[in-house]
């Protein structure tokens, strides 16, 4: 299985850039109403957000995955297996080579 993250660099666009930091203040923003309900109850169910950097190794490992590509399959000649089939049909099964064997292994078998 080729990899290929080892060859395409996952890059931060502008707009990528522009995303986290806008995530960055949502984040901010969500942390500190959370701690400010904290202080009113003793706890809490809600889990405090993940930083932006997690959230950023997330997408580069999607990406990373989504880049593995499997290697194609050995290309198959229609041609081919059409000449092989059609000869396995054409060769007898039964040869004056192989008779005396097969008789051979009857009459043990009936035995």
């Amino acid at each position: 299985m080729q990899i290929m993250d080892e060859i395409y660099k996952i890059a931060s666009t502008e707009r990528i850039q522009q995303l986290e930091k806008e995530l960055a203040v949502q984040l901010t923003e969500l942390k500190s109403e959370i701690e400010e309900q904290e202080t009113r109850r003793d706890y809490s169910s809600v889990r405090m957000p993940k930083d932006v950097s997690y959230f950023r190794r997330e997408r580069e490992l999607a990406l990373k995955k989504t880049l593995q590509v499997a290697e194609s399959k050995p290309l198959a000649v229609q041609a081919d297996v059409m000449q092989r089939e059609l000869e396995s049909c054409l060769r007898r099964e039964y040869t004056p080579e192989n008779l005396p064997l097969l008789l051979l292994q009857v009459s043990h078998v009936a035995t």
